[in-house]
């Protein structure tokens, strides 16, 4: 396991959702989680279809520098997508219910150079 959402990866977590009926996306998006049986409150609670657990105000944030932020991000969170904010444009990386787990993705992020912080909403 390199930790590294490639090619293969997504290859197969395409071939997953079309043999449980979820529109194949390539990412591991909220019904991929849930398909998989995993426990959702260890990965981030938003998906690319807009699926919120409730009470999850600890958002992971990564403001769009360039054309491939969103890219970068989805190598480690697959089911991280583009959202707006008055600031500006910016990736959502998961939502938590918890500031500890929000603070551990954060850090796992900007440990790969990514300039992740949590916001809580």
């Amino acid at each position: 396991m390199t930790g590294y959402f490639g090619p293969a990866t997504k290859d197969a977590v395409t071939q997953f959702q079309r043999a449980y009926n979820i529109y194949p996306t390539g990412l591991v998006n909220y019904e991929t989680y849930r398909a998989l049986k995993v426990n959702n409150s260890d990965y981030p609670t938003a998906g690319n279809n807009g699926n919120y657990a409730p009470n999850s105000h600890y958002v992971v944030v990564v403001p769009v520098s360039n054309n491939d932020t969103l890219y970068k991000v989805q190598q480690f969170v697959p089911a991280a997508f583009l959202a707006k904010s008055r600031l500006g444009a910016y990736v959502n990386a998961g939502q938590f219910r918890e500031p500890t787990e929000a603070e551990r993705l954060s850090k796992q992020l900007r440990a790969r150079g990514l300039d992740a912080r949590v916001n809580y909403l």
